[in-house]
């Protein structure tokens, strides 16, 4: 996708997840101008009030909300929060996450592995979207937009706790679009290959990943386009793939995928 200018957000409110680092931090720096309202949620406090400044050096207000979506109580406190302070958002960039890659034997000795990735990429998301989503739905207008992965519509050994969140996360998200549609929200999934942040860096291990730039550029995207779904090309013919022989699609992707597994 080329880089083109960031979209207009003078006058808009736009709530951002995972916003100290990686894709989130990247998109904020990119978009940040005067007039947007930013509320910038994470868990690492310190990186969030850099990028707050960052957002105000440039005419932009930002509300910051040091939350580990973990707590799914706490998640939907800062969303009503952020409701009180702004009134319901113009858009919301659901994009924290958590990426582990790890096997089935490794995570009988670590169950945590599915406790912590269906809280940080599934219950806590939900939790936080649920109050600003309905906030949208009564105004009639608004935008969530989901950051998934690929891996979310296939089979991919050795990332059972990661994948099974994450397409958790990705069918809520299209169930959500179906349901919110006619009442003028639209709903837009990034189905994001492998990009290189810091937290998925010990599985980069040589491979091509997408810069955290260029994923924000399709958050960019989603808000000019409000498409369905940003995917990359190959994702579809890999879908019609995974359906019609899934078991050796399976075995093929666990061959490159095993060495990866953490202990």
């Amino acid at each position: 996708m080329n880089r083109k200018q960031p979209p207009d957000l003078d006058g808009k409110v736009v709530v951002v997840t995972g916003a100290s680092s990686g894709i989130g931090r990247a998109f904020v720096e990119r978009a940040a101008c005067p007039g947007a309202r930013f509320v910038l949620l994470a868990r690492r406090r310190d990186l969030l009030d850099s990028l707050a400044e960052e957002v105000r050096g440039r005419g932009g207000v930002a509300l910051v909300q040091s939350v580990d979506l973990r707590d799914a109580d706490a998640a939907r406190a800062a969303a009503d929060r952020s409701l009180g302070e702004f009134g319901p958002p113009d858009i919301v960039v659901a994009n924290a996450g958590l990426s582990i890659a790890r096997s089935v034997a490794a995570t009988a000795a670590r169950p945590d592995s599915i406790t912590r990735s269906a809280a940080v990429n599934f219950v806590g998301p939900v939790a936080h979207a649920l109050p600003l989503v309905e906030a949208m739905r009564e105004r009639g207008a608004g935008h969530l937009i989901g950051s998934s992965t690929t891996n979310a519509r296939l089979t991919i050994p050795g990332w059972g706790p990661y994948v099974a969140s994450k397409s958790a996360w990705d069918a809520w998200l299209r169930t959500a679009a179906a349901e919110l549609a006619p009442r003028g929200v639209a709903v837009t999934i990034l189905a994001f290959p492998l990009v290189a942040t810091d937290m998925a860096r010990p599985t980069l291990a040589g491979r091509r990943a997408m810069r955290a730039e260029d994923a924000a550029d399709w958050i960019a995207e989603a808000i000019r386009s409000r498409r369905p779904r940003i995917a990359p090309w190959w994702l579809r013919p890999a879908e019609v793939a995974h359906a019609v022989a899934p078991t050796a699609l399976a075995r093929a992707i666990g061959r490159s995928s095993e060495r990866l597994s953490q202990p």
